[in-house]
């Protein structure tokens, strides 16, 4: 899906104030799109490990794509890598946020759970490290119950936190 919309994202993020929450995978297809790479150049990628796909994403995908930011607060690029972390991609410079990884339960809504964390953070003004880590910590969350039935008072802590000023 993200190849077919991918000139439709470019022009959106040189028209409109633009976030793009893309996953590994997405993100290599993104990638082979804008750079015209035929998917045999990039042949068992999609299929590879997850350190693998990150240390590509790391070397080859960030710096193109940081190109696409320039010295603009906008498009911010998100590039969730699973038990990696998060890549963002924003005024012309790449940030890198780890996390933990733990064993999931369930992975239905993590990746839901990382951008709506990660865009609650970023209208109450914090920075995007910080917004990328928040994302990280919700998503953790998420993956350790079944399905998406996380009690409300487990989310608390974060809603404290993003009534702190920074």
């Amino acid at each position: 899906m993200i190849g077919e919309r991918t000139e439709e994202i470019l022009h959106y993020s040189r028209s409109y104030p633009l976030f793009v929450f893309m996953n590994a995978n997405e993100s290599i297809v993104f990638y082979n799109t804008i750079t015209k790479r035929a998917a045999v150049d990039n042949a068992g990628l999609e299929s590879a490990g997850e350190r693998e796909k990150e240390a590509f994403i790391l070397k080859e995908i960030c710096p193109a794509l940081k190109c696409i930011t320039g010295k603009d607060t906008f498009p911010i690029i998100v590039i969730k890598l699973g038990s990696g972390g998060a890549v963002v991609i924003a005024g012309g410079d790449i940030y890198r946020e780890e996390t933990t990884a733990v064993v999931p339960l369930n992975t239905v809504g993590a990746g839901d759970a990382f951008c709506a964390a990660f865009l609650s953070a970023w209208i109450r003004g914090k920075p995007v490290r910080e917004c990328a880590g928040l994302g990280n910590r919700v998503a953790r969350d998420i993956l350790l119950v079944p399905g998406t039935k996380i009690k409300t008072e487990k989310l608390q802590p974060y809603a404290k936190l993003l009534r702190q000023n920074r």
